[in-house]
């Protein structure tokens, strides 16, 4: 059998070693080349582009991009990779993203966590696991896509840092979230006022001066309610009697002829509080859009007052 002929050339202090085959025949790793440069001895050097299981590979090679994980070892068998103190980055210049970028595709039936990241031992302080971050306004940082029954569990609590949650579906379950529309449109509307009790305060202030008599101002009220109780609460222990006048806004400013008192006149008697649920004699409805005013007949000792009457809604 012919054998490849070996030549050596010596130039610039390194010597080539060159094999050859005899036309027509192939041998060893030689291919169907009739001549190929194998090994710079002296510089160690690899030329040969590998194409077959068994050829050695270069760093060239190595760095292009060429390695496979089932060329680095068994893909069959668990493999762990350590790294101390250093980075691991994949950088990608303009990636084929159609056709997913870097992907971890599993097949078959599987248990467990396809992919798992686990803070183990140590104080790392303050930082993220894992840190999603995009620059351009059109880039989805994270999009998660599962199956119509599937969700998202969290085992913590989590925080929005005070940004929204954005295209929300409407509830479905007594545990789903709901929008602001949602609330608007489906809740308020059915909302049972008549069993909402509310609060409409007035207060009387002084600025720092004894209060005087006379008409201290108004408020209008826009819904239709029932009073319940009035409240004085004053700064100290003091006197005050103060009627309050309810008219239509049409007929605003009301007068001590729209009186709604009667004798029952509100009234802190050497007190700092009364309260009074009884109401004889009051007219008790306030319509929708009726102003109030609030005129102090007698008053001493006192600075600051609030008046607060308790109603029930009837719309």
């Amino acid at each position: 059998m012919a054998r490849p002929r070996k030549i050596e050339n010596t130039f610039d202090n390194r010597t080539t070693t060159t094999f050859s085959n005899p036309p027509g025949q192939s041998k060893g790793i030689l291919a169907d080349d009739v001549t190929r440069t194998v090994v710079r001895s002296k510089e160690g050097t690899i030329e040969h582009i590998p194409t077959l299981d068994n050829h050695i590979l270069n760093k060239k090679y190595v760095h292009d991009g060429n390695i496979l994980l089932d060329e680095v070892g068994d893909p069959s068998a668990n493999h762990t990779f350590t790294m101390a103190n250093k980075q691991l980055k994949f950088r990608y210049t303009a990636p084929a993203v159609s056709d997913g970028g870097f992907e971890i595709e599993a097949v078959g039936g599987f248990s467990g966590d396809l992919v798992h990241i686990h803070q183990h031992t140590g104080n790392p302080g303050t930082t993220d696991l894992l840190h999603l971050e995009s620059v351009d306004a059109d880039v989805t940082p994270l999009r998660v896509v599962g199956h119509a029954s599937s969700q998202i569990e969290f085992e913590t609590e989590l925080s929005m840092n005070l940004e929204q949650i954005k295209d929300l579906a409407d509830p479905t379950l007594s545990q789903d979230a709901a929008t602001m529309k949602y609330v608007d449109d489906e809740v308020l509307p059915k909302i049972e006022w008549s069993d909402v009790p509310i609060a409409i305060t007035f207060i009387i202030d002084g600025g720092g001066e004894d209060i005087t008599t006379g008409r201290k101002g108004f408020i209008s009220v826009p819904f239709e309610c029932t009073i319940n109780s009035v409240t004085m609460l004053g700064d100290n222990a003091g006197s005050m009697v103060c009627d309050i006048w309810i008219d239509s806004y049409a007929n605003h400013p009301p007068t001590d002829a729209d009186s709604i008192t009667a004798a029952a006149v509100p009234e802190l008697d050497g007190a700092d509080k009364s309260t009074d649920s009884t109401l004889t004699g009051w007219s008790k409805v306030i319509s929708a859009g009726d102003v109030i005013a609030y005129n102090v007949d007698s008053v001493a000792d006192l600075q600051y007052v609030t008046i607060t009457l308790k109603a029930t809604r009837s719309d």
